[in-house]
């Protein structure tokens, strides 16, 4: 695997599936959870930063960047405990969030984004990933991909897919998230970054 840069800060993205539905929903959330407290035991586990953004049809900074000591490691946990499910996914929104947390004072974002998700954006307001065989949606939203790598950034972006669904809502479309993870790299290339950026399901 890649060579974890140490006090490198991580920001993880996680929504998740309605536990009312029995099977292989609540296997999802057991699954999206895990993944979660992974992010966070290797963030403590290389004296880190860990941040968590929280989406549904809107966004939410759970956790700003914070440093992950024994004191503060129950609080976290409890909080990914308690992440609540939507069928609503503001993706692109979450990761502009994301971004965010990991910009540096000459704008760069440099870090790593944990992506974890189930689903198909459906939700997001601000902005959008162009989908090459569409043509370009009529409104205003930003390009996520310019948002997420601005130039002086060193970015490792992970996606965690839970499912792999073509029909919508039954699993993250697989085309759509490498589509966009091949803008990314060609973006990264374009600024002279070395890209990172992996996808699995």
């Amino acid at each position: 695997g890649e060579e974890p840069r140490l006090l490198a800060p991580t920001a993880a993205m996680a929504p998740l599936p309605d536990p009312s539905t029995p099977g292989p929903e609540k296997q999802k959330i057991e699954v999206a959870r895990t993944a979660v407290y992974r992010i966070l035991e290797n963030a403590e586990n290389q004296h880190g930063l860990f941040g968590l953004v929280t989406f549904t049809e809107s966004v939410r900074v759970a956790v700003p960047l914070t440093e992950i000591h024994k004191e503060n490691l129950p609080y976290l946990e409890s909080l990914i405990s308690m992440l609540m499910p939507s069928g609503r996914s503001a993706i692109w929104d979450a990761l502009a969030v994301g971004s965010d947390l990991l910009r540096s004072g000459d704008g760069g974002i440099r870090g790593t984004l944990v992506l974890v998700t189930d689903g198909w954006d459906n939700a997001s307001q601000r902005f959008e990933v162009a989908d090459p065989q569409r043509a370009p949606s009529p409104g205003s939203k930003m390009d996520l991909v310019s948002y997420m790598l601005p130039p002086h950034s060193e970015l490792t972006f992970r996606v965690i897919g839970i499912g792999s669904g073509m029909e919508r809502d039954k699993g993250v479309d697989s085309r759509r998230m490498n589509g966009f993870l091949g803008q990314l790299s060609q973006k990264a290339q374009g600024i002279g970054a070395l890209p990172s950026f992996t996808y699995q399901e």
